[in-house]
């Protein structure tokens, strides 16, 4: 073979090489691009999941807290229907927490179950309704900020 012919042959070769490199390559920076994009989306509607599970659970505490302002008595229906919606809710959280613990963050869970130790707390003895009620709302309100900052710092948005 003469070397024009060799020649030829090499830069086709070192062409198809690489195209077929950079292909490659472009196609594991998209890959990648999109699997960590995926774990960002999971991450946040995980987030979602907890906020709205808090957001009823503190719905409980201020509507109670708003009939003792209020001097309002409620019906058994009523008092069973918000004791379901809380239940409900937190057993979601819960569930939420332990399908995505590979997703939240610890200092995250860590923050969750000192809200549910803080609110166990109130339950004592010697508190009365009203402190139940207040110190319960301002428990999860409290929560409810602190992971407000926590996600935003784990999921990068401001």
């Amino acid at each position: 073979m003469n070397a024009q012919v060799l020649t030829a042959i090499f830069g086709a070769v070192a062409s198809i090489a690489g195209g077929a490199f950079g292909a490659w390559f472009a196609a594991r920076l998209s890959l990648g691009h999109y699997f960590s994009q995926r774990v960002w989306d999971r991450r946040a509607e995980a987030y979602t999941a907890i906020f709205t599970a808090l957001d009823i659970m503190a719905e409980w505490y201020r509507s109670h807290l708003k009939d003792l302002m209020t001097n309002r008595e409620t019906s058994d229906e009523e008092d069973n229907r918000r004791i379901a919606s809380y239940q409900a809710a937190n057993e979601e959280l819960r569930q939420r927490l332990a399908r995505e613990t590979w997703l939240i963050p610890d200092h995250a869970r860590e923050r969750i179950a000192r809200l549910h130790a803080d609110l166990d707390s109130h339950h004592g003895p010697e508190a009365g309704w009203a402190d139940i009620v207040l110190n319960g709302r301002d428990t999860i309100e409290g929560a409810i900020d602190d992971l407000r900052r926590l996600a935003r710092a784990d999921l990068r948005v401001s």
